[in-house]
């Protein structure tokens, strides 16, 4: 529809999208069931996935990333 190339393997694609969609309600599960409140678990999962998204390489390029947490 927007004419974008698909660089990379296709099949790399589908698992990747397979896993993420089997980690997601996984840590949201997770994150409910050590909380005592819904509060703590909106601000448990504040904690992990901002972080997570940010240092992801999605909003930053790795390269411009400190050595030490480029892995």
């Amino acid at each position: 529809m927007f004419h974008v190339p698909l660089r990379g393997p296709l099949p790399m694609l589908y698992v990747a999208g397979l896993v993420f969609s089997r980690r997601s309600p996984g840590s949201g599960c997770s994150f409910s069931s050590l909380s005592m409140t819904q509060q703590q678990a909106i601000l448990g999962a504040f904690l992990f996935l901002v972080p997570a998204t940010l240092l992801s390489g999605f909003a930053t390029p790795i390269e411009n990333m400190p050595t030490w947490l480029q892995p």
